[in-house]
């Protein structure tokens, strides 16, 4: 008798029985494996398609400060106030004041010939140089790697800048500077030879270069107020948008990148939150499917129910039998999922490469989620198998058999 026999024993046997009735059903098992699939693939499949395409997305546009920037457009006098109050607005991200366009190249040099390079101003969190020192001080320069490169140069090493006037009346005037090579940009972040200067070197080189100006040294002290642009990011691609209106309403006139792409971060946003709303849905259904499916089974299986307990199986141990059929039927359908999972995840990729044209919006699977969806299907159709048959406890077993 089963009464008789150790627990762990009961438990075999009790699973025992449970493959051998599926298996003598196998065609509703069959049905029901593929009823759960389709409740659980889809929620599994989306989940890893937002842990993947859409966050990496996301996360990519974030990333590029490019898609932060509020270009201004043309020029006009800005105070070094000016700068400080746009710095104090909450959607400011960076702010970084810039001479005029027309005094945009530097000449250096290290050896042989000097070198004209494009010239911008930098600061500290500057998002163009990514994780690249700014230089923090007028004897720091950061070049690209391009502009060390023709320079002969690497971090560390001193260049001269040449600054070159001719006063209206008198011979060209020239000013040699040493600056300290404060970190290299790498090849990835910038291509193009450029030069980044500390903003009081720039604007002090700007007033220098006026011809008439008489200046003797390219320092700018604080107010001598030589800006006719400057670079600004908002501190997130959506709020870019609203940080371009306030700078019109302040009299810039302004253009962005990020209208597009702050409609695409929404539109992540909203996908995500269809994503969730899926796999709940899923899960809420799974939950009934397995409910279901397992009150059928035990309405089906009261002859079987009363052969069981005649041999021995308290009605816990009947209870195991269906909660075991149903962890049986989910597991099953949670690895078909699985199994179909990974061609599918070829096909988003593919999609993601040809469409996002991004190399990091691909999906790969992420043993968490996988651990965090088997954790979740099993505990669901455990309840569930379990309050489906808990009715068992009210069957009258005896007479059951007798009708049997």
């Amino acid at each position: 008798m089963m009464r008789s026999l150790p627990f762990v024993a009961r438990l075999l046997t009790v699973a025992h029985w449970a493959m051998a009735d599926l298996r003598r059903d196998v065609a509703i098992s069959v049905m029901s494996v593929l009823l759960l699939f389709l409740l659980i693939g889809p929620p599994l499949f989306l989940e890893v398609l937002r842990a993947g395409v859409v966050e990496s997305w996301a996360a990519a546009l974030q990333a590029d400060p490019r898609n932060r920037e509020v270009m201004i457009i043309g020029e006009r006098p800005v105070s070094d106030a000016e700068i400080a109050d746009l710095s104090d607005l909450p959607l400011t991200g960076f702010i970084v004041p810039e001479p005029s366009t027309f005094i945009s190249t530097v000449r250096l040099q290290a050896q042989g010939r000097p070198m004209a390079m494009n010239m911008r101003t930098s600061a500290p969190g500057d998002p163009l140089l990514g994780d690249t020192p700014a230089p923090t001080s007028p004897e720091q320069v950061t070049l690209t790697h391009a502009a060390a490169l023709a320079l002969g140069v690497s971090r560390g090493d001193e260049v001269q800048m040449t600054l070159r006037r001719r006063p209206r009346e008198g011979p060209q005037e020239n000013l040699t500077i040493l600056l300290r090579v404060a970190a290299i940009v790498p090849q990835e972040v910038w291509s193009e030879e450029v030069a980044f200067l500390n903003p009081a070197r720039a604007a002090g080189a700007a007033l220098w270069l006026q011809p008439g100006s008489g200046r003797q040294n390219a320092l700018a002290e604080l107010g001598e107020d030589v800006w006719r642009s400057f670079r600004i990011y908002a501190t997130e691609v959506r709020q870019a948008p609203l940080l371009a209106q306030e700078l019109t309403r302040q009299g810039f006139e302004t253009r962005i990148a990020s209208e597009q792409v702050a409609l695409l971060v929404n539109l992540s946003d909203g996908l995500r939150s269809l994503m969730r709303i899926s796999v709940i849905g899923g899960m809420g259904g799974l939950s009934v499917a397995v409910w279901l499916l397992q009150v059928l089974s035990v309405a089906r299986h009261r002859r079987e129910i009363a052969l069981m307990a005649a041999a021995g199986l308290d009605r816990a141990g009947l209870i195991t039998f269906f909660v075991l059929q149903g962890l049986m039927l989910s597991l099953l359908a949670l690895l078909l999922a699985i199994m179909c999972l990974f061609p599918m995840l070829r096909f988003s990729n593919a999609f993601a490469d040809r469409f996002l044209q991004s190399a990091d919006a691909s999906a790969g699977v992420d043993p968490m989620i996988l651990a965090s969806a088997a954790a979740a299907v099993l505990s669901l159709s455990l309840t569930a198998a379990a309050v489906a048959a808990w009715r068992i406890r009210r069957f009258d077993l005896s007479a059951d058999l007798r009708a049997d």
